[in-house]
């Protein structure tokens, strides 16, 4: 009976951190996707769209940063479901795909934004920043 009672505390505290991350994760990934949302279109101006490439490449080290952070909720949303109830598993099995897929939808959302703003921005669009050099025929 011991036994069964250490595995009942240990399911019990796995089941509150995976509560807990999951909540924590679900929270940063709404907060980001309002940041995102708000971001403009690119720029027609030089310095703006290389304003708007930087604040791209935070956004993909965030979400490089978070990706550990997803990867253990998931290996830990598999754990805490084994020892639960079949309609428990399948919603947290739920819980974990929809997160996955917001944070998915965030990463691909980066990187197109990110190539959007680097064709923008590209050497036909704007004018050379130094300074040319005149050949005189």
């Amino acid at each position: 009976m011991n036994e069964r009672d250490r595995r009942l505390d240990v399911a019990l505290l796995q089941s509150g951190k995976f509560k807990e991350a999951l909540a924590g994760l679900s929270k940063w990934l709404s907060d980001t996707e309002e940041m995102v949302a708000n971001q403009k279109p690119p720029s027609s101006d030089y310095k703006v769209v290389k304003a708007q490439l930087q604040e791209q490449k935070f956004l993909k080290k965030m979400l490089l940063d978070r990706q550990h952070s997803m990867s253990s909720l998931s290996s830990l949303g598999k754990e805490v479901s084994n020892h639960c109830e079949p309609s428990e598993r399948a919603a947290i099995e739920k819980q974990l795909h929809d997160l996955m897929k917001r944070f998915d939808a965030l990463t691909d959302g980066a990187e197109q934004r990110e190539h959007d703003r680097r064709s923008h921005g590209s050497c036909e669009t704007f004018p050379r920043q130094n300074k040319s050099i005149r050949i005189l025929a």
